[in-house]
């Protein structure tokens, strides 16, 4: 049996005769490197947060599945664990990580080297990104001028243009979807108080064992007797006895239609038994 070669993760790691510290805005998704800036997907963002916070230490596959994809209550296929960790190591290699800095210990899990990325608790990737480099020292310039390892890449700087860009997108989304809301509840109100009102009824009659109540909102000028004559001959045709609904309130008469509520007892009380029916045309003989 080989033994076993014991691998230094603390060492140095050096491209190009330089260290390398990649930064990881968890909060917004984003690696920033000397090399470029990057925003990883959704379940890359959060698998690579749980690596960083345990650098070093094994993370097994379903550890792995569980920050990912837990809460969503779905079955991961290995195929897509895969998928997630290649697009999670091209991402890494496209800020200048080395190859081997998330290992795959064959069944067991994986390994992300300690010391290359820095988790960075600022969400704010852009001002951190052109904040002006200040010198300590009491004699400088109040002005210092880029060097090869403070100036920023153009591309760099768009990247994080067009993150913040969907940043002000979304807010106006949101912002243009709680207005129409608004709008809409407030239409439903003032529909609701237009429809809605009180209703006063007022004695007019008694005839032939039932008790005849107008709205007071029927023009004066109706013919009540007319109503009351269609309403009658109505109930009586379709054997409604005036005993068993004696109240009647007539609430509309518009054109050719009647509106009214036959009731057992009084419509204002909780108790009422009461059907509401239209009478439309004349009464037929």
């Amino acid at each position: 049996m080989h033994p076993r070669r014991r691998m230094d993760y603390n060492a140095a790691i050096r491209v190009e005769g330089k260290n390398m510290t990649i930064l990881f805005y968890y909060k917004a998704g984003v690696l920033r490197s000397g090399t470029g800036t990057l925003e990883l997907s959704k379940q890359n963002k959060l698998g690579l947060e749980h690596f960083c916070r345990k650098a070093g230490m094994l993370v097994t596959k379903d550890e792995f599945v569980q920050i990912c994809w837990g809460n969503k209550g779905v079955i991961v296929s290995d195929n897509t664990v895969r998928q997630s960790l290649f697009r999670l190591r091209s991402s890494l290699s496209e800020v200048g990580a080395p190859d081997d800095t998330l290992i795959t210990q064959g069944r067991n899990g994986y390994i992300l080297k300690p010391g290359i990325i820095q988790l960075i608790e600022s969400d704010n990737v852009y001002e951190e990104l052109i904040a002006p480099a200040i010198s300590n020292d009491d004699t400088a310039d109040d002005t210092v001028p880029g060097t090869e390892d403070t100036a920023q890449p153009a591309g760099e700087i768009q990247s994080l243009d067009k993150h913040q860009g969907k940043k002000r997108n979304v807010m106006l989304y949101s912002l243009s979807g709680a207005a129409f809301a608004l709008l809409f509840v407030t239409g439903l109100y003032f529909r609701f108080l237009f429809f809605t009102h009180d209703i006063t009824f007022i004695h007019y009659k008694d005839d032939a064992g039932r008790s005849f109540f107008f709205s007071d909102t029927i023009d004066e000028a109706k013919n009540k007797e007319n109503a009351i004559k269609r309403i009658s001959y109505w109930l009586d045709r379709n054997n409604l006895a005036a005993s068993d609904r004696p109240l009647i309130y007539i609430s509309a008469d518009w054109r050719d239609t009647l509106s009214f509520f036959s009731c057992k007892n009084d419509i204002a009380q909780r108790a009422s038994d009461c059907l509401s029916i239209n009478v439309i045309g004349d009464n037929k003989k």
